[in-house]
């Protein structure tokens, strides 16, 4: 019987020893930067795509050591955040950083968003260049995103309508700015407006 937990001991051992090199290679292997914090703010464990981040960021010549460096200056929360890592001699790379507490240290994970920042780039310069053009227009345009919030109008629209820019530049839902137009006698009325608004 001794013989047999001996064994049984042994082969639990073997598991979890097998168990430990998957997670580290999984670790390492991970696009995900991964690293824990203690209390002080300190940089206790990271794995590969971290200390390659961490080398990438030093000035050429200077060696990767302990303690290691952060990456990122603020201290990371449960809640998302997208900040910028910034290598010598390269474009910034984004991250969606967040962390999560456990037992007195954090657990940080920095997810790759280099297309998500670059997407919301090209959207910011898109909605600029389309603000430009429509300002001069003569024609009142509202554009509105598929939340059905405005997300854009032009100066003619409040000259036309006769809107508040406050309550426009609060990004109304389309049922509030049909009310408002509605209030101002903008809009012919219905027979039945709740049903017209709900369709529209």
């Amino acid at each position: 019987a001794a013989h047999a937990a001996h064994a049984h001991a042994a082969s639990e051992a073997g598991a979890l020893s097998a168990e430990l090199a998957v997670l580290r290679q999984m670790a390492d292997a991970s696009p995900v930067l991964a690293w824990q914090e203690d209390a002080q703010g300190a940089v206790r464990w990271a794995n590969g795509a971290y200390l390659n981040a961490a080398a990438a960021s030093l000035p050429e010549g200077e060696a990767l050591g302990w303690p290691l460096p952060r990456l990122f200056a603020e201290t990371p929360t449960a809640q998302p955040g997208r900040r910028a890592l910034n290598a010598p001699g390269a474009d910034p790379r984004w991250f969606d950083v967040s962390a999560q507490e456990a037992g007195g240290t954090l657990l940080c994970f920095a997810t790759p968003a280099d297309d998500a920042a670059r997407a919301e780039t090209a959207l910011a310069r898109f909605t600029q260049t389309l603000s430009r053009t429509f300002a001069d227009l003569p024609t009142g345009i509202a554009i509105f995103d598929q939340a059905r919030r405005l997300v854009l109008f032009n100066p003619a629209l409040i000259d036309i309508c006769l809107l508040d820019p406050a309550f426009l530049s609060g990004r109304p839902r389309l049922d509030a700015v049909l009310d408002a137009l509605r209030e101002r006698r903008m809009i012919p009325e219905p027979r039945d407006y709740k049903a017209w608004r709900a369709q529209i």
